[in-house]
């Protein structure tokens, strides 16, 4: 795979790559378009949209680490923003990336709409550890079920007469008050 070739693969087909590291590098992991690294070739799931594949590489002599990062539930649209957490096995901070109708700042998720959000966990290292694969998670969002509202609208008493005007009063209540 080279990576200043991109590659065009037919709809609905997939790719297989051959990943081989430069000398004093070796494959740290690799990812994207649903794909399965098999010894040194990355095959990829059928391809239906763009997608990018991602290689990341160590330098020898370099500690590997690794992130964990629990599956996130499911959420209803309207949650308030929630924090995240994920650990590096070296100690060194995470971050996060967000994809989908929903955002990230610093370590706290706000939902922007229904859908999927992916949330990615990446560990760029340091001069002691090699880049940490990256761990993605997914979750639902939902629309949740509406609320049952009541509309009254009520007029002062005794109207005006015709030409003059009336005070009209809305008032919007539900059944969980």
């Amino acid at each position: 795979m080279d990576p200043a070739l991109p590659q065009t693969v037919g709809d609905r087909t997939t790719a297989t790559f051959t990943v081989t590291p430069d000398a004093g590098y070796t494959l740290a992991g690799i990812t994207g378009c649903d794909g399965v690294l098999i010894g040194n070739h990355y095959t990829t799931a059928a391809i239906t949209a763009d997608c990018t594949v991602s290689a990341t590489f160590n330098a020898v002599g370099k500690q590997n680490q690794t992130i964990t990062f629990a599956a996130l539930a499911d959420q209803v649209w309207g949650t308030p923003p929630f924090p995240i957490n994920a650990a590096a096995s070296s100690g060194l901070p995470v971050s996060f990336t967000a994809s989908g109708p929903c955002t990230m700042a610093s370590a706290t998720v706000t939902l922007t709409g229904v859908g999927t959000c992916t949330i990615t966990a990446q560990q760029l290292g340091d001069a002691s550890y090699n880049p940490a694969p990256e761990v993605s998670q997914r979750f639902a969002i939902t629309a949740g079920t509406p609320i049952p509202t009541t509309t009254t609208l009520t007029s002062a008493p005794n109207p005006s007469t015709a030409g003059r005007p009336i005070t009209l009063t809305a008032t919007v209540s539900s059944a969980s008050g």
